[in-house]
């Protein structure tokens, strides 16, 4: 992909470039949905297993909680958990590294988009309405959106994919949501500099003029 962006203005056409890398994030896109909807959507006791993670873990858990545990805050995509009234149970470190926040400061407290100055694509703030983990709670149904989040530690913001899904026991009771956050920076940054290269190959340098 990067030598299709060096070489886009003079060696590839640039609307070409521009086809390829969405329909790669495309795929790319869905597959990651898939993996996260077979994670997530799990039969009898699975789904009981898997909300355990949001319990503080004790030695009587065993090896399998133990495991989940390790596989949990191994992942590089931020996962939090948030209960019916939509208070933090876990945060792992991926959401510690996306966001600069630590779970200590956060467990237990009252999750809203200004936690993470939650803004969209425009760098406007999204209200609380307007929060895809919010809307997953009242609704009770998946949620996704493309936003920017403030990094704490690097003091930048970072643009992540937000998915949020539902979280339900096997009497279909609902226990609150997870919501996953994966890191686009690296995509959002692809897709603005094909763009660029359009501009650049489609327009007049001096005037401006298509």
């Amino acid at each position: 992909i990067s030598e299709l962006f060096a070489n886009s203005p003079t060696q590839f056409d640039p609307n070409l470039v521009t086809a390829f890398c969405k329909a790669n994030n495309d795929s790319t896109s869905r597959f990651r949905s898939q993996m996260i909807r077979r994670w997530v959507e799990m039969s009898d006791e699975s789904a009981d297993q898997l909300w355990s993670l949001a319990t503080p873990l004790h030695q009587d858990h065993g090896h399998q909680s133990v495991f989940q545990q390790q596989l949990l805050e191994s992942m590089q995509d931020g996962v939090l958990f948030v209960d019916m009234s939509a208070r933090i149970v876990v945060w792992n470190r991926g959401a510690e590294e996306l966001t600069g926040l630590s779970k200590t400061s956060l467990t237990h407290s009252l999750w809203e988009p200004k936690v993470v100055d939650m803004r969209d694509m425009e760098g406007n703030a999204v209200p609380p309405h307007a929060c895809p983990l919010l809307d997953c709670l009242i609704n009770q149904e998946q949620s996704m959106q493309r936003l920017t989040i403030s990094n704490r530690t690097r003091d930048d913001r970072v643009a992540v994919h937000m998915h949020a899904m539902p979280v339900w026991d096997n009497d279909g009771q609902m226990h609150g949501a997870i919501a996953i956050l994966h890191d686009i920076s690296p995509e959002h940054t692809l897709e603005e500099r094909v763009q660029n290269l359009h501009t650049r190959a489609t327009r007049d340098a001096l005037t401006g003029v298509n």
